[in-house]
């Protein structure tokens, strides 16, 4: 009986998947922590938008748990990520992370500006020294 109950306890088991941050930006990088059962082997695989695997990755849980980091690429596209943990003893989950579009990303300061304004007022200056100078000889 024990077996038996045993037997239908491992049969229930899945995995348990957490992604942190569940929502994320691109160029974030997001932790996958997964809960099994103690010495079982894992794949992780990511899928993008388009169902296009864009990540794999296979661990060893150490007393049933165990964990990967993603760099989100900063060309990722925004949607729904799907995130597929299949593991050798308890089974196989997924979970859900979002990517939303960078918003303001990197600010790159234009001195266009201020480099016309300096060679106008530079070229004033000189057209100012030259006629003074005609005007004295």
């Amino acid at each position: 009986m024990a077996v038996c109950l045993l037997a239908a306890a491992l049969a229930l088991a899945v995995p348990t998947i957490t992604v942190t941050p569940s929502t994320a930006a691109p160029g974030s990088i997001v932790t996958i922590s997964i809960t099994g059962q103690d010495s079982e082997t894992c794949g992780i695989e990511i899928r993008d938008p388009a169902n296009t695997v864009i990540f794999t990755k296979q661990i060893t849980l150490s007393n049933g748990a165990g964990s990967v980091q993603w760099g989100i690429p900063s060309d990722a596209r925004a949607g729904d990520y799907t995130v597929y943990v299949s593991c050798t003893t308890s089974g196989t989950a997924t979970e859900t992370l979002t990517v939303t579009p960078l918003v303001g990303g990197e600010v790159k300061k234009d001195y266009t500006p201020f480099i016309l304004t300096l060679a106008v007022a530079t070229i004033a200056a000189a057209s100012f020294v030259l006629l003074k100078r005609e005007l004295k000889g």
